[in-house]
Parts: C-alpha cells; structure tokens; sequence
C-alpha cells in the first residue's frame, strides 16, 4: 500500500473550484457562441483587422498569391493564407502591433483551469493556435 501512496504523490489534481470556474465558462462561451455563430471572436477579428493593414504580413500574403518559393523574410513553406489571415506553421500569425500580443497573453494567461499560470505553461498554451517571432521574449 506505501507503494501506491507514493505512486500517486506525484499526481497533479485539479482544485474543485478551478474546475467548477472552467466549466462555467465553458457554458457561457457555448451561449455566446451559439448566439454569435457568424461573427468572429474579437480578438480574430482584431487580428484580421491588423493583418490588413501590416506590411510584412500583406508582402507574404501577396508572395503567397503569387505562388513564390523564396523570402528574404521568412519560409514561404511553412506560411499558408486561410480566410485572409497568415498561418506559420499551423498557428495563426499575430502581427507586431502590442496591444494585441499582449491580449493574446492575458487570455491565455487568465485561463482559470490552468490556476494561476506560470510561463512555461502560458507559452505552451499560446504556442498552441499563435505565432510571432519572439514570442518566448515577450511572455513574462
């Protein structure tokens, strides 16, 4: 029976309370988005919005259009458009505009079923839909 105990030391439980804040916002996002089905989260929005009118992101868009192999700037293999939004390697591209990064970091930052989140597991939790470049710099 020691064994098991021991076994079982190094589980990481989820705190009750945390669970319960995480499901309760799982049901609100549902009623939002259920009622939202057409518009874009905000913040996608925000992005598409900033994509639009950034200078580096419109040259790769437009390389990308173009169908060109090469940039000075960035690997045009590993870039793709969808919905008229850059995508590097899978995760969406967030433009070098502050604001926005630092929106990306406080939603992933906040997330309650994560409890108070530390670096490593708010850069994983970014990593996971969005890209820039120096994205472990600038989470804190």
């Amino acid at each position: 029976m020691g064994d098991l105990q021991l076994e079982h030391q190094k589980q990481v439980l989820l705190k009750p309370r945390n669970l319960e804040l995480a499901v309760n916002e799982l049901r609100e996002n549902v009623v939002v988005n259920e009622s939202k089905k057409n518009e874009e989260p905000p913040l996608q929005k925000l992005i598409k919005e900033g994509h639009t009118h950034d200078d580096f992101v419109m040259e790769i868009l437009d390389a990308l259009n173009k169908r060109l192999r090469h940039s000075k700037k960035i690997t045009l293999g590993d870039c793709e458009e969808r919905e008229e939004l850059l995508y590097y390697q899978n995760h969406l591209y967030v433009l070098n505009y502050k604001e926005i990064r630092t929106r990306v970091c406080e939603l992933h930052h906040d997330l309650s079923a994560a409890g108070h989140g530390e670096r490593t597991k708010t850069l994983k939790l970014i990593h996971r839909q969005y890209f820039w470049p120096g994205l472990r710099s600038n989470v804190s």
